[in-house]
């Protein structure tokens, strides 16, 4: 059986060398320790946890952080490898972790962003549902957790835009709240629509949750109200707002709106942001989506997130690393299958 346990082992320190020249500080990212403000909960599985970052250079709505728990960055150097042999060689099954902490870092998107008394207060809004995050709902003011940041490359509007249609699916939320505080800033018009599974894992305050039958945007999320932007509420049991996917109020919307200079930004689930491109395609309206894709190290090193991507009007297609070359992108150049 081979064994990573919590003990120092030198021939692990060349990952920890890696990490620290791949995050060493430039005005565009760096390693922080960050200091807990609060952690809410914010529905049945969801919370938002407030950070104190200082020196934290400027991002954008799209970008992300990777998170660990424990207040230092992640050092390979204090595990060591124990090898118990059931026969000449390990069996790759026979791997066990045993520290108590996730051994990789967790990439979660920025969901606000703002300076006060020239330090930085970012908020992550995130799903309990693994090692990770349940040990992230247990963390208490004042706690400190390591964090890289801010990485990839976020949503660019492009120039001549009109209205801006935000559509965000489950844990895919917390981008479109950082986006619509810039856009408000901008003055660019701009809608949300907010898909969820059911009532109880909406991690938004409801003000008023519409009409269930059709999608009529109204000021009925708090978070959005805030700036002046209308919602539509969709679930896909049916348990508040419209009954049906966020991808059916948007083609409702885009019959009424689809004109020059309108375009679409999402996340969310894989399939809802295929299925969100294809109805903006539909329509001829640009889509930048937010992947979420699996990665390790969130800066190009490990190669885990790659997509298949065709530019617009090249030959044939390449790799993109959703960290580093993304995670937006355009979804008219995204290959899904």
């Amino acid at each position: 059986m081979l064994r990573i346990c919590s003990a120092p082992w030198k021939q692990l320190t060349l990952p920890a060398m890696l990490i620290r020249m791949m995050t060493k500080r430039t005005a565009n990212r760096g390693i922080y320790t960050a200091t807990v403000q609060c952690n809410d909960r914010l529905c049945d599985e969801h919370y938002r946890l407030t950070l104190l970052v200082s020196d934290f250079p400027r991002s954008t709505p799209g970008q992300f952080v990777e998170l660990h728990t424990q207040a230092a960055p992640v050092d390979p150097a204090h595990a060591h490898l124990e090898w118990e042999p059931d026969g000449p060689f390990p069996h790759p099954r026979g791997i066990e972790f045993i520290s108590p902490r996730p051994f990789l870092r967790r990439p979660y998107s920025i969901a606000a962003h703002k300076t006060e008394n020239g330090a930085s207060v970012i908020d992550i809004v995130y799903r309990v549902i693994g090692r990770m995050t349940h040990q992230m709902e247990a963390l208490r003011v004042n706690d400190r957790i390591s964090l890289i940041g801010p990485l990839g490359q976020g949503f660019t509007i492009p120039a001549g835009t009109t209205r801006v249609i935000l559509a965000g699916g489950g844990v895919g939320i917390p981008p479109m709240l950082y986006l619509a505080s810039h856009l408000a800033q901008q003055h660019v018009p701009t809608m949300a629509l907010i898909g969820v599974q059911r009532q109880s894992l909406l991690p938004l305050r409801v003000i008023d949750p519409g009409p269930s039958n059709l999608p009529v945007p109204q000021l009925c999320i708090e978070e959005f109200a805030r700036f002046g932007i209308p919602a539509i509420i969709t679930t896909d049991d049916g348990s508040l707002g419209v009954s049906g996917r966020i991808t059916s109020a948007l083609d409702f919307v885009l019959s009424q709106l689809a004109k020059p200079g309108v375009i679409v930004c999402c996340c969310g689930p894989t399939r809802m942001m295929q299925a969100t491109a294809e109805v903006s395609q539909g329509y001829g309206v640009t889509c930048l989506a937010s992947l979420e894709q699996p990665m390790a190290c969130g800066m190009g090193t490990c190669q885990s997130c790659i997509i298949k991507y065709r530019s617009s009007g090249a030959a044939d297609w390449t790799y993109k690393l959703t960290c580093t070359d993304g995670p937006v992108f355009n979804t008219r150049d995204i290959i899904w299958n």
